[in-house]
C-alpha cells in the first residue's frame, strides 16, 4: 500500500519488487549465500578479479552503482518520472550497502505489528504448509534487528514509519514523508486506487488491489487468526523471541501484545496439539534447501536430457540436410562439367578464329610483300625518270644550241616543257593515289589491330571465367572438406553415419579426381593463351616494321618532292631563257624556216620516245 501512494506522486515511479541489487551488493560477502558452486572460493576469486582494477574497490562499487543508476534512469525516462522508488523487502540484508553504493539514496523501512506479519506470511504463503515457515527465518528474526541498527546508524538517510499509524492519519504520515524525501504532498496520493496499475507479480495480491484508500479496519484484522491453535502458538513464540526491548524500539508494546494473545487464546491443551515456532524456523530449514537443490539439479539434469534428446534430434535432421546439400552439389558438379565442356567448345571456336586470324595475317603479309615489289618498282621507275630527266636536260642544252638556228624547234621544245609539267602534275597525282593507298593500308592495319584486341579481350574473359571456375571448384572442395569434417565428427555417433562417410568419401575422391582433370584442361588452356599471346606479340612486331617502312616511304616521296620542285626551278629558268632568246628568234625566222625543212624526220623521232616514256610510267604507278 505504502509502495502504491507513493508511486501514485507525479515524480515517483515504481514498479513490483525488483529484487535487482540483492546479487551485486551481496557478492562480497563470504556467509549466507547458498549456490551450486561453492560460494567462499566465488567471493575469493572476485576479490582477487577487484584487487587488479585500477582503483580496486572503490572503483568496482562505483561501476556497479553507475550501472544500475542507468538502468533506473533509463526506466524514468521511458516514464517521464523523477526518483525511482525500490521497494524490495529483501533489501534488510544491504542496508549498509546501498548507503555505500548509492550515498544520495533515501530508505524507507515499514514497522508493522509482528504479529501481524507473521499472520500475514502464515495466511499469504503458507498454505499449512507449515514446513515451509524455515524459508521466512531472516525475515522474521534477522530483519527486525538489522532494520533497528540501519534505523541507528544511518538516522539522516533512513525514515522509519509505522503502518498503523500510516491507516489512521494518512496525511499526516504521508506528508511527513513527502518532506523527508524533499518533495510536495500531492492530495491525489492517498487515492492510489483512482489510478489504474498493472497488477504486479510480488507484493500484497489481494488487498491493495480491492481498496482505493488507506483502511484503519485492515489494522488489528491479524487477531481473527488466533482463534487457530497452531496460528496463536506460533504468535506467542515468535513474540517472546523477540522481547520486550526489540519490539520497542520497533515501535510497539510488549504488554499490550501479550494482553491481546490472552484474549485471544483458544481453548486447547497448547503443549500438546501444536509445535513451537523454534522447530519449524530451525530444524527444517537445511533440509528443505537441501531438497530444494535436489529438486532444482533434478529438474537440470531433465532439463539436460531433453536438451540432448533436441540434439539427437537436430543431429538427425541435420544428417537429412547434409545429404540433401551432397546431393545438391552433386547436380552443382554436374552442371559445372557441363560448364567445363561449353567452356572448351567455346576455346575450340576461339583455336579456329585464331587459325582465321593467322590465314588473314598471312594474306596481310603476302599483300606487304607485294606492296614492296611495287615499292622497288617504282623507285626503279623514278631512278629511270631520274635518267631521262638528265637525258631531257641534255636534249634542252642542245636546243638551247639550235635554239638561235631555228624558231620552230625552241615551239616544239616549249610544248615538250609543257607535256613535262603534265609528268609533273600526273606525278603530283600518282603522289596522292600513294598517300591514299598508304592511308588505306594504314586503315586495314588498324582495322587488323582492332580485331586483335578484341582477341585479347575475349581471351582476358576466357581467363575471368577460368577464374570464377577455379574458386567455384575451390568452394566446392571446402564445402567437401567441411562436410568430411562434420562427418568426423559425428563418426561415433551411429553406424549409418560411417557408412555415410565411407560414401562421401568415395564421392570426394572422384570429384578431386575431376578436379585434378580439370585443372589439367586449365594448365592446357594456358598454354594455349601463352601461345596466343607469342603471336599477337609477332603480329605487333610484324605491323610495327610495316610502320616503319611506311615511313621510309614517306621519305622518299619527300625526297621526290624536293626532286621535282627542283626541275620545276630548272624549267622556270629555262623559260627565263627562252623569252631572252625572243628576240634572235625574230630575226632568224627565214633561216629557222629552212632548218625546219631540213630537220623535221629527226624532231619527229625525238617527240615521240617521251610520249612512250610517260605512257609506260603511267602504267607502272597503276
Amino acid at each position: 500500500m505504502t509502495q502504491r501512494i507513493l508511486g501514485s506522486h507525479s515524480l515517483i515511479h515504481t514498479q513490483s519488487e525488483p529484487w535487482v541489487l540483492l546479487h551485486p551488493l551481496h557478492a562480497l560477502r563470504d556467509n549466507n549465500i547458498v549456490a551450486g558452486y561453492n560460494s567462499n572460493l566465488y567471493v575469493k576469486a572476485l576479490n582477487d578479479f577487484i584487487d587488479k582494477i585500477p582503483g580496486k574497490k572503490a572503483k568496482y562499487e562505483e561501476s556497479i552503482a553507475q550501472t544500475y543508476l542507468d538502468f533506473y534512469h533509463l526506466i524514468l525516462k521511458n516514464n517521464n518520472k523523477q526518483f525511482f522508488l525500490d521497494k524490495t523487502p529483501r533489501y534488510y540484508y544491504v542496508i549498509d550497502e546501498l548507503l555505500n553504493y548509492f550515498p544520495g539514496s533515501k530508505i524507507i523501512i515499514l514497522w508493522r505489528n509482528p504479529a501481524a506479519v507473521l499472520s500475514s506470511i502464515v495466511k499469504s504463503w503458507i498454505n499449512n504448509d507449515w514446513q515451509r515457515l524455515s524459508e521466512y527465518k531472516d525475515d522474521l528474526q534477522l530483519a527486525p534487528k538489522l532494520m533497528i541498527e540501519a534505523q541507528t546508524k544511518h538516522k539522516k538517510q533512513v525514515y522509519a514509519l509505522k503502518y498503523e499509524d500510516l491507516l489512521a492519519h494518512p496525511n499526516d504520515q504521508i506528508s511527513s514523508l513527502c518532506k523527508f524525501l524533499e518533495i510536495n504532498f500531492e492530495e491525489g496520493m492517498l487515492q492510489y486506487g483512482n489510478i489504474v496499475n498493472e497488477k504486479w507479480r510480488y507484493g500484497d495480491q489481494e488487498t491493495v488491489y480491492n481498496r482505493k484508500q488507506p483502511d484503519i479496519a485492515f489494522a488489528e484484522r491479524w487477531q481473527e487468526e488466533l482463534k487457530t491453535p497452531q496460528i496463536w502458538r506460533i504468535i506467542s513464540d515468535y513474540l517472546n523471541s523477540l522481547g520486550e526491548e526489540t519490539l520497542h524500539k520497533m515501535g510497539y508494546a510488549y504488554d499490550h501484545l501479550l494482553d491481546v494473545l490472552q484474549k485471544n487464546k483458544p481453548d486447547h491443551n497448547l503443549e500438546a496439539e501444536t509445535i513451537g515456532l523454534k522447530k519449524f524456523l530451525d530444524n527444517e530449514q537445511g533440509v528443505i534447501l537441501e531438497k530444494n537443490r535436489l529438486q532444482a539439479l533434478l529438474s537440470r539434469t531433465y532439463a539436460s536430457v531433453n536438451q540432448k534428446t533436441n540434439e539427437l534430434t537436430q543431429l538427425s535432421g541435420k544428417l537429412e540436410r547434409i545429404k540433401n546439400t551432397v546431393h545438391k552439389k552433386e547436380h552443382l558438379l554436374k552442371d559445372k562439367d557441363a560448364t567445363i565442356k561449353e567452356q572448351q567448345a567455346l576455346i575450340e571456336k576461339k583455336e579456329r578464329e585464331l587459325k582465321k586470324a593467322k590465314d588473314q595475317e598471312k594474306i596481310l603479309k603476302n599483300s606487304i610483300a607485294e606492296n614492296r615489289v611495287i615499292l622497288k618498282e617504282q623507285q626503279g621507275l623514278i631512278e629511270k625518270k631520274d635518267t631521262e630527266l638528265k637525258i631531257i636536260r641534255g636534249r634542252e642544252i642542245n636546243l638551247k644550241n639550235t635554239i638561235g638556228e631555228n624558231r620552230k624547234t625552241l615551239n616544239e621544245q616549249r610544248a615538250l616543257i609543257d607535256k613535262k609539267l603534265a609528268e609533273l602534275e600526273e606525278a603530283k597525282n600518282r603522289e596522292i593515289e600513294l598517300k591514299n593507298s598508304i592511308a588505306r593500308n594504314r586503315k586495314t592495319l588498324n582495322e587488323q589491330r582492332a580485331l586483335i584486341d578484341r582477341k585479347l579481350a575475349e581471351l582476358e574473359e576466357a581467363k575471368n571465367r577460368e577464374i570464377d571456375l577455379k574458386n567455384s571448384i575451390a568452394e566446392s572442395r571446402k564445402t567437401l572438406n567441411e562436410q568430411r569434417a562434420l562427418i568426423d565428427k559425428r563418426n561415433n555417433e551411429s553406424a549409418l553415419m560411417k557408412k555415410l562417410e565411407t560414401a562421401l568419401k568415395y564421392t570426394i575422391e572422384q570429384k578431386e579426381a575431376t578436379i585434378l582433370e580439370q585443372r589439367d584442361l586449365i594448365h592446357k588452356r594456358d598454354d594455349f593463351v601463352q601461345n596466343l599471346t607469342l603471336q599477337i606479340k609477332k603480329n605487333n612486331e610484324i605491323i610495327r616494321s610495316q610502320e616503319h617502312d611506311m615511313v621510309e616511304k614517306k621519305k622518299i616521296i619527300g625526297q621526290l618532292e624536293a626532286e621535282l620542285k627542283e626541275s620545276a626551278s630548272s624549267i622556270s629558268q629555262m623559260k627565263e631563257i627562252i623569252t631572252l632568246k625572243d628576240s634572235e628568234i625574230k630575226e632568224k625566222e627565214a633561216f629557222l624556216e629552212q632548218v625546219i625543212n631540213s630537220h623535221s624526220f629527226r624532231l619527229g623521232s625525238f617527240l615521240l620516245k617521251p610520249a612512250k616514256l610517260i605512257k609506260q610510267f603511267t602504267k607502272t604507278d597503276h
